[in-house]
């Protein structure tokens, strides 16, 4: 069989890229199909790949600024030619599920997400639309949660990353998914003791959807210290913030993450994710994660692992820092709690998946 795999855009890595490097693992000939490619913000295994970019990759404007080139995104993405191919997989949290495959080809929509901007954050438009375009938002938002449910129906099977994204998927796409959760390589991680006086670690990018601003605040009222590590747009806002407890780090190199959860206490996971690589890798690393109750955090945790704090809110969430500052972890039991989150079983059952799907097309 010849496999393809598709990614909405590689400009920036993340938890999605994870997640494509572990499917090159599994299916190291395909190439990769994306919308826009920056090689120099990959690791060296997707720049190993072959990557294969759409025409909208040529505008350098459209990689520099990805908000504004989604309004393009539609149209490219039908561009793409996968005759040829058995399988696709895509990897998608934006507008790649919309791909024009072959009657022939299967397929299988790895999906972290609906497009949230258009469907259960609808704010972030607002917030990344200039202003010469903000008359123009609801109707082009009408057009394109359109398309994006028709490209959904385009799908032939929907795997969800966690239960959160399984449930949205039937409510916006009305479509059924299985669930796998993201692989996490969880052995480059070791328990080890927490150190008395260590601080409490935020790891994200630094935009305003991730709510590092509450975990600032929080460290600000009741005197924590706080390590940021991380880049975005919501730097600059964020230093303002920031009391004399909190450090920021910027960009931390994936082969420094072991070392930085090795000097925190916990990690604080203030914002809603869809899953949650990081705090996985945070009990991994032998650390409990203060979480908002939202999302695919409570998929990973329980009182035994964290501590959740119920608003989005400085109070709610300084609450559970003092609470956390009353509880005793023992590091060994939370890497235990992580292990069924590694890369193995992921593999394991995307391969299953996938022979599945296509013996069920065969028939």
């Amino acid at each position: 069989m010849r496999f393809a795999l598709a990614h909405d855009y590689l400009v920036k890595y993340g938890g999605a890229e994870r997640v494509l490097e572990t499917l090159l693992d599994i299916f190291p000939d395909a190439p990769v199909f994306t919308l826009l490619y920056e090689p120099e913000a990959m690791s060296a295994r997707i720049r190993a790949a072959r990557v294969i970019p759409s025409g909208l990759n040529r505008k350098r404007w459209a990689r520099a600024h990805i908000n504004r080139a989604r309004f393009l995104m539609p149209y490219h993405v039908e561009q793409f030619d996968l005759s040829g191919y058995d399988v696709v997989i895509s990897s998608a949290h934006s507008f790649i599920k919309g791909l024009i495959t072959p009657p022939e080809t299967v397929h299988i929509c790895y999906c972290h997400t609906p497009t949230r901007y258009l469907w259960h954050q609808r704010d972030e438009a607002r917030r990344h639309v200039g202003r010469f375009l903000q008359p123009f938002l609801p109707l082009g938002a009408t057009f394109f949660r359109a398309w994006d449910y028709n490209a959904a129906q385009r799908v032939d099977y929907f795997i969800a990353n966690s239960h959160t994204v399984e449930d949205r998927i039937k409510k916006f796409y009305r479509r059924e998914a299985r669930v796998i959760y993201p692989p996490v390589h969880i052995e480059r991680f070791k328990p080890t003791p927490i150190g008395r006086g260590a601080p409490y670690l935020v790891m994200s990018r630094l935009e305003p959807h991730k709510r590092v601003d509450l975990a600032i605040s929080a460290a600000n009222r009741v005197n924590a210290k706080l390590i940021v590590a991380g880049t975005g747009s919501s730097r600059a806002a964020l230093e303002q913030a920031a009391g004399p407890t909190v450090q920021f780090l910027g960009f931390v190199p994936d082969r420094q993450i072991p070392s930085l959860f090795k000097r925190s206490r916990a990690l604080i996971f203030p914002q809603e994710e869809d899953f949650g690589i990081t705090a996985v890798e945070a009990l991994a690393s032998g650390r409990p994660v203060i979480a908002y109750k939202g999302g695919g955090a409570e998929e990973i945790l329980s009182s035994k692992t964290g501590v959740f704090f119920p608003e989005p809110t400085i109070s709610s969430l300084a609450h559970a820092l003092e609470e956390e500052q009353h509880r005793l972890w023992d590091p060994h039991s939370l890497s235990q709690a992580a292990q069924p989150f590694n890369t193995s079983r992921f593999q394991r059952e995307i391969r299953a998946a996938v022979y599945e799907y296509t013996t069920l097309v065969k028939k």
